[in-house]
């Protein structure tokens, strides 16, 4: 899963970051599943996080051009840019492969499949696992497996797709969801 893309690591440590809090995965999935958010509506749908978590995800979809605003009916509301519905398909992406593999457990909801598997992503070892390993992992990503940090070896070689997935993504999105990042570091 080398790090191929122009982006330095810092800069894809700080977008992981970013893009597994709660409030970010909860509103960014809600529209993508639901369709327009009304502007009123947030702290009622989201009703299961804190103020804060809401306020702060509302934030970081603004600053990362994720929501945009529309009208519906007369009512402002909150709908996903192109970033953000490409975003709702890598969350989808994290959460396919952490239910496939049962990470972080056999039973847990999506918020926490997205960050633990986003967890995974942001570590050295799994995205440096070669493209070329093959069937058989590196002793590196076996380390990984033995140590219960993921549950087998070939669990990381499957992450290739949502890396890829998420890099990709990076690099589409750069001037939209890079420029605070930038200023940043």
């Amino acid at each position: 899963m080398s790090n191929a893309t122009h982006f330095g690591e810092e800069y894809l440590h700080r977008m992981i970051r970013d893009l597994g809090h709660p409030g970010l995965i909860r509103l960014i999935s809600e529209i993508d599943d639901n369709g327009p958010l009304q502007r009123r509506m947030p702290r009622r749908t989201l009703a299961d996080l804190s103020r804060h978590q809401v306020q702060a995800g509302l934030e970081m979809a603004g600053q990362h051009g994720l929501v945009g605003s529309h009208s519906l009916s007369g009512e402002p509301c909150y709908v996903l840019t192109d970033a953000g519905t490409d975003l709702a398909d890598i969350y989808d992406t994290l959460a396919r492969w952490a239910r496939a593999h049962d990470y972080p457990e056999r039973s847990c909801d999506f918020v926490t499949r997205i960050q633990a598997t986003l967890t995974l992503l942001n570590g050295p070892l799994v995205q440096n696992v070669p493209t070329d390993a093959g069937t058989r992992p590196p002793p590196s990503v076996q380390a990984l497996s033995d140590a219960d940090f993921i549950p087998t070896a070939e669990a990381v070689l499957a992450l290739q797709g949502p890396w890829a997935a998420f890099v990709q993504w990076v690099q589409t999105h750069a001037p939209t969801t890079g420029a605070e990042l930038d200023r940043a570091a």
